[in-house]
């Protein structure tokens, strides 16, 4: 799978609808080193916003290319559970909890973010469950991707 950005998205909806990432880096949290035991000797980054999390060069674990731009995308909401599933949500809910979320200084945008987040649901929106084992994430979105 390619990837667009591992946490924080830019919304363009004049002329049309496109999504932005800023790829190239997964941001994980410090336990992905437990989750991921190829990533054990890696060492966490201080991030701009004070955070430290493991910055992982996509590029070194032969990952797909990095896409910076798509024109099509479909909004997909992680919380953990006990075991992983994908399921539909209503839309206008997920709007709702995406900006209710919105982190300080990104909150300065949240009055234009309302027009280009609603067309992007068009697509629909689904909540991810995700279990301790990420990789069982893999074959509920791949399947996800293949019907959009």
């Amino acid at each position: 799978m390619s990837v667009l950005a591992d946490d924080t998205v830019y919304l363009q909806s004049d002329p049309r609808l496109r999504i932005w990432g800023l790829p190239g880096y997964l941001h994980l949290p410090l336990d992905g080193r437990e989750r991921f035991p190829e990533l054990r000797k890696e060492v966490p980054t201080l991030l701009a916003n004070g955070k430290k999390k493991l910055a992982i060069d996509l590029r070194s674990q032969r990952a797909a290319p990095p896409l910076p731009v798509v024109d099509r995308a479909a909004l997909c909401l992680l919380t953990r559970a006990e075991r992983t599933r994908l399921f539909p949500i209503d839309p206008e809910a997920a709007a709702n909890e995406l900006m209710q979320t919105v982190e300080l200084g990104f909150d300065t945008f949240t009055d234009t973010l309302r027009e280009p987040l609603t067309r992007l649901l068009t697509q629909g929106a689904w909540r991810l469950e995700l279990a301790e084992d990420p990789s069982e994430a893999l074959f509920v979105l791949d399947s996800l991707l293949g019907d959009l």
